[in-house]
Parts: structure tokens; C-alpha cells; sequence
């Protein structure tokens, strides 16, 4: 019986649409069983609650959709919102623990291949390997985890366990060229690029390309994903509009996403700034089929990132999403992103300021040729990063495990 564990902190069933239950999905035919376990996003229920919450470790599992799914709710396990401020280097153990535990409760038996998708979850797989149920482990390197935290001790942590992890796996695949160059740095390894994709490509018929190319109605900047200001940049995004507007009239940027209440009180307080109020429209999270009528009507995709060494390694799926719905794209210079930009030739990248934003944005928007030309590429270079085609790269580094 050939049995695939997947292992990741990101919760299963409150963050859907994924990379890892992509790849969950994609992998089930090859084997005869597949099992998630994931680390369960907690609510806040109050003081009392929240103390008992984190002094407690549950696990459950469930069937569906033909993929065993353990959740494992660990030790020291915060709610969301909640910082656990200096001594939150604890959880990493606890998340280790937990997640190798509920494997050995729930999922007996031992596993062909272990997909890790982080450090604290290539730990576990070691671990689980050690109690001999794991006999290879592929480490999925998607991000730069340690950028995710600001505490000095924590972070280096992080960036020894990540070390750790990806030495001792028997592949490693890394979703950004960037990322991979660092992990050949770090590690001396060299891993696998399999980059994240997209479920479909959107080309619009000629009335959209008409409205994208500014025909009958107003230029639409799109911007899709997580809300948080240190991660989506939309604070320097919207101190832009008002230059953008003075250059292309009628300019409004359209929001679709989900945070929290400060981010989105600091993005309000943004928008109040730049007096931009009638031109930002904050749409809030949206089905999935309601973001590509969206993606339909845009006519520039933003993925203007703040340079931190987080978002310099990330491999963002709004990308390659603007990319296959033909959208130009401006871009964060020195990232990932930029690199994805250049290397298909689908827009700018400019400097993180509203001021060079505002430039980029501009010449995109006083060249419908160079749109058109944009979109065309677009659509042609998305069908490289279509999930069936990362599902076959993916396939083939697991059966070069098993031959």
C-alpha cells in the first residue's frame, strides 16, 4: 500500500484554495491513501477560554473528497489576533510535537513519502522518520518563514530548525528561484523549482479587453489577497493614487481581500490621508469565482510588496493570476516578483514608493499597445504554471524518490 502524509501549520479547512491542498488533490491518484495533517486556527473565546485553550492539545480526523485530514489543535496553540509576545518561541515545540503526534494517533502505519511544507513541519516529519513511519521527506520550501517574525531569538531559531530541516530531506523543492539560490547558499543543496500556479486561464472576450484597455469606463488597479500592511503594501499603493489620478482621471483601485480590524483601520486611515476615498473600493474576502470577475474587469494587476527579505523570497499567487487574466502587472523591484515580471516581460517594476508606483502605473496606462502586446504574453506563459503541469513536476520529483 503506497501512502503519501502531508504536513503543514496552515490550517486545511479555514485557508482553502492553497498550494498544499492543491497538491493534496493532485497527488491522490498516485497513491492509495493520502493524510493531512494541519495545525487548527483557533478563535479567540475570551480570557478563561483562551487560557484553557492553549494549555490543551486536540486532535480529530476526518474522510473527505478522498483525503484522510487530521487536525491537530497543539499545546500553546494562540488565537488568532493573539501574540504570545517573548515566550512564544515555545510553540514551535509544542507544533512539532502535535503534529508528529497526531499522525501516531490517528494515521497508524508508515508512509512511503512525506511532503513538509515549513521548518516546524520538516522537524515533525524527522521526527516521524526517527519512529521509523516516514521513509522519505520531500521539504517543500514555499517561503522564508523566518521573516514572519520580528523577535531576534525567534527568528534565528527559525532559521536554524529551516537549515536543519532542509539538509536532512531527501528532496527539496522551492517555489521561487530566489529561494532556491538561497537555499544553495545556506545548505548547499539544490533544489527542485516548482513554482506556485493557477487553476485556469482567463481570457476575456472583446468587450473586456476593450473595457481593460480603457474603452468605455474607468482604468481599474486591482489588488487581490491578504490585507495586512507589512505584507500587501496597499499603504504605499494608495499614497500614489492621487498621482496616478492627476495623470490618468478616473484611475480607482479595487480591493479584494480579507484582514483585520488594525489593518484595515490602518488602511481607512490611508485613504483618508490621500483623499482618495471615491476612487478605493475595499470589496472584502469574495468566492472564488467572484475574484476572476474581477481579474475580468481590471486593467493592471499590484503586487507592491514593502522589500523586506519575507516578501523578497515569496512567490505570490496574484501574479500569475493577473498574468493568465492578461492583466499588466507593477511589481516590487529586487523580488521574486520582479523576476516573474521580467522574465515574461508583463509589466514594471519599480522602486517601493508611492512616487515610482505612480510612474509605473502610468506608462502602462498611456500604452494600450504595450497592454495588448502584455496580455498576449500573459496568457501564453500562464499555461506553464497551470496546477496540472505543476502537479506532473511534482509527480516526477516524488517518483524519483520511489525508483
Amino acid at each position: 500500500m503506497r501512502r503519501l502524509l502531508i504536513i503543514t501549520t496552515l490550517d486545511f479547512e479555514r485557508e482553502p484554495n492553497q498550494r498544499v491542498q492543491v497538491l493534496a488533490s493532485l497527488l491522490r491518484p498516485d497513491f492509495d491513501e493520502v493524510v493531512a495533517v494541519y495545525r487548527v486556527q483557533r478563535d479567540p473565546q475570551g480570557p478563561a477560554g483562551d487560557t484553557i485553550g492553549v494549555l490543551t492539545q486536540r486532535t480529530s480526523r476526518d474522510e473527505r473528497d478522498g483525503i484522510v485530514r487530521v487536525a491537530v489543535d497543539p499545546l500553546w496553540n494562540a488565537p488568532r489576533g493573539r501574540d504570545l509576545r517573548y515566550i512564544g518561541f515555545i510553540k514551535e515545540p509544542m507544533d512539532i510535537g502535535g503534529l508528529a503526534w497526531g499522525v501516531l494517533r490517528h494515521a497508524p502505519g508508515p508512509f512511503d513519502v512525506a511532503i513538509a511544507e515549513g521548518p516546524t513541519e520538516g522537524a515533525a516529519a524527522h521526527l516521524l522518520r526517527a519512529l521509523g513511519r516516514v521513509e522519505r521527506i520531500v521539504y517543500d520550501d514555499f517561503d522564508w518563514v523566518p521573516g514572519w517574525h520580528r523577535r531576534r531569538f525567534r527568528v534565528k531559531a527559525l532559521s536554524w530548525l529551516e537549515r536543519w530541516a532542509i539538509a536532512g530531506s531527501d528532496r527539496v523543492v522551492s517555489t521561487g528561484q530566489y529561494l532556491a539560490l538561497l537555499r544553495r547558499v545556506q545548505t548547499g543543496r539544490s533544489p527542485v523549482w516548482i513554482p506556485n500556479g493557477t487553476p485556469r486561464r482567463l481570457r476575456p472576450d472583446e468587450s473586456e479587453i476593450s473595457t481593460k484597455d480603457g474603452g468605455d469606463s474607468e482604468p481599474i488597479l486591482l489588488y487581490t489577497g491578504n490585507l495586512h500592511l507589512p505584507y500587501s503594501g496597499l499603504d504605499a499603493v494608495i499614497a500614489a493614487m492621487p498621482a496616478i489620478r492627476s495623470r490618468a482621471p478616473g484611475t480607482r483601485l479595487i480591493v479584494v481581500g480579507s484582514g483585520s480590524e488594525p489593518d484595515l483601520a490602518a488602511i481607512h486611515g490611508a485613504i483618508t490621508k490621500a483623499h482618495v476615498a471615491g476612487a478605493v473600493e475595499l470589496v472584502g474576502r469574495v468566492q472564488r469565482d467572484e475574484v476572476d470577475q474581477y481579474l475580468r474587469r481590471a486593467t493592471i494587476g499590484m503586487a507592491m510588496f514593502p522589500p523586506s527579505r519575507l516578501r523578497r523570497f515569496a512567490f505570490p499567487y496574484k501574479v500569475i493570476e493577473y498574468m493568465g487574466a492578461g492583466l499588466s502587472v507593477v511589481g516590487t523591484e529586487c523580488s521574486e516578483t520582479a523576476r516573474i515580471i521580467r522574465s515574461h516581460g508583463i509589466g514594471e517594476t519599480v522602486p517601493f514608493e508611492p512616487e515610482a508606483i505612480a510612474g509605473g502605473v502610468s506608462r502602462l496606462l498611456g500604452d494600450t499597445r504595450r497592454r495588448r502586446e502584455i496580455a498576449e504574453r500573459g496568457y501564453a506563459a500562464a499555461e506553464g504554471y497551470l496546477w496540472e503541469r505543476i502537479g506532473d513536476r511534482y509527480r516526477e520529483v516524488i517518483h524519483s524518490l520511489q525508483a
